[in-house]
């Protein structure tokens, strides 16, 4: 029980220290957020203006009966 107790406890300390990495990563390049940030405003202005879809009701054709 102990054995397993220490391999899942140094499993969960290796995905630590990488979700760690990952955020010291985030933290020392804000430009790129910046730049997601950016992407993400003009995606939502995009839906909400309707770009590239057809705003009239669908109909979906089911099979005759």
């Amino acid at each position: 029980a102990f054995r397993q107790l220490e391999q899942e406890t140094g499993k969960a300390a290796d995905r630590a220290r990488e979700r760690l990495s990952e955020i010291s990563e985030r933290r020392q390049a804000p430009e790129r957020l910046a730049e997601r940030a950016e992407r993400a405003r003009e995606a939502s202005r995009a839906h909400s203006q309707g770009i590239g879809r057809d705003r009239g009701p669908r109909q979906i054709e089911g099979p005759e009966r």
